[in-house]
């Protein structure tokens, strides 16, 4: 879809996008394991439908906010992509015009079983992003944009595989345009043919061509230290600290990164910037207008305090919140502090994105006085 008079975008998100069907157990007792029993029919208590992903969280999100915004993803042709093409369409339109359709591709979906006081259980049918590749983002659609955001390489099989020669392929171009470009990632079953990739040189070809790195820290904490990352993962947050923050983002930037955002959780975000000013330099058109600013920085930002109702995509929605101060060319601290805001605009509703209200209204709840989870 899409033709070259396409209006330009100040933000490209591509990647992986989902159908999500959510289904919903009252009970407490409820025990899921129930559910594959042979012959055995299991009441749901209710269901619902979402857009799931990097592209549908990120994206919606920063549309939302009120920020120009294209979506780049691959869908099948079938009922499920129907689906996911009304509900972008309905959250506004020409949202989907962007979007690839693809006839006999099935479009990638993910049933989540969610049950109180379990964790919740997903089947997940990767479906077309299992063939995104460099050929689908297409020159006409980064026209005039400041930013190219790449969310979850892990759930894209063609971007991940051979050493991520697909991916330096994409993010060259990208950058040979004078994009800045971002890259978000999402945690590898270690089961899977993603998990089974070396991750650390998977990155280290990667990040030259990637200025904005904004993965959690599970993900950098598993793709760098593995072995670290088993150790601790029962109890990460008592493990935590600026010490290993700054470990951690050392081995990005020295990567060729220009700016890491590591995502906590509940612990807020820590942001890292490199010591380069020629790296900062060569950015590209999203690049902050002072970057003196922005050299050599490292702090740690809180979240907000709020009313938990669900975490799905709140660190996506972190992530808007970047790519959206950057474009609104404010200081780091700012930048870093409206994406805490964001992400825990997100948390106070059930779904990742329809909690996120436009960018008025997040400066306005900040500078009230919203208090901080210190």
């Amino acid at each position: 879809m899409g033709n070259s008079d396409t209006p330009s975008t100040d933000i490209i998100v591509a990647g992986q996008i989902c159908l999500d069907v959510l289904l919903m157990f009252d009970s407490e007792t409820t025990d899921l394991a129930s559910l594959v029993l042979p012959g055995k029919v299991k009441f749901v208590d209710n269901a619902s439908i979402s857009t799931g992903g990097a592209v549908a969280n990120t994206g919606l999100a920063l549309h939302q906010l009120g920020i120009s915004t294209g979506l780049i993803s691959k869908i099948g042709s079938d009922p499920f992509g129907q689906s996911i093409l009304n509900i972008l369409e309905q959250k506004g339109k020409g949202l989907s015009e962007k979007m690839i359709i693809v006839e006999h591709e099935i479009t990638a979906c993910s049933i989540v079983l969610n049950a109180p006081a379990i964790d919740r259980s997903f089947l997940y049918i990767p479906g077309a992003n299992q063939t995104f590749c460099a050929d689908d983002v297409r020159d006409e659609h980064l026209k005039d944009s400041k930013i190219f955001h790449l969310g979850y390489p892990p759930e894209l099989r063609l971007i991940f595989s051979n050493q991520g020669a697909e991916f330096i392929r994409l993010m060259k171009r990208v950058k040979d345009l004078g994009i800045t470009t971002s890259l978000d990632m999402a945690f590898p079953d270690p089961d899977s043919e993603a998990g089974s990739v070396d991750w650390y040189e998977w990155l280290s070809r990667g990040l030259p061509y990637v200025d904005l790195f904004l993965p959690s820290f599970d993900e950098l904490c598993f793709m760098f230290e593995p072995e670290r990352y088993r150790q601790m993962k029962d109890n990460k947050k008592s493990h935590i600290n600026l010490e290993l923050l700054s470990d951690l983002g050392d081995k990005a930037l020295a990567m060729g990164a220009a700016m890491v955002a590591i995502k906590l959780g509940e612990q807020g975000i820590y942001f890292q910037t490199t010591k380069q000013l020629s790296r900062l330099e060569a950015m590209g058109a999203g690049k902050p207008s002072n970057l003196n600013e922005w050299l050599d920085l490292s702090f740690q930002a809180p979240c907000y305090k709020v009313d938990v109702v669900g975490t799905t995509g709140a660190g996506d929605c972190a992530v808007a919140g970047i790519l959206a101060g950057l474009c609104k060319d404010l200081s780091p601290p700012e930048v870093v502090t409206m994406a805490a805001a964001i992400g825990a605009f997100s948390v106070e509703q059930a779904d990742a994105c329809s909690g996120v209200p436009h960018w008025d209204k997040v400066v306005k709840r900040v500078t009230a006085g919203w208090a901080t989870l210190e």
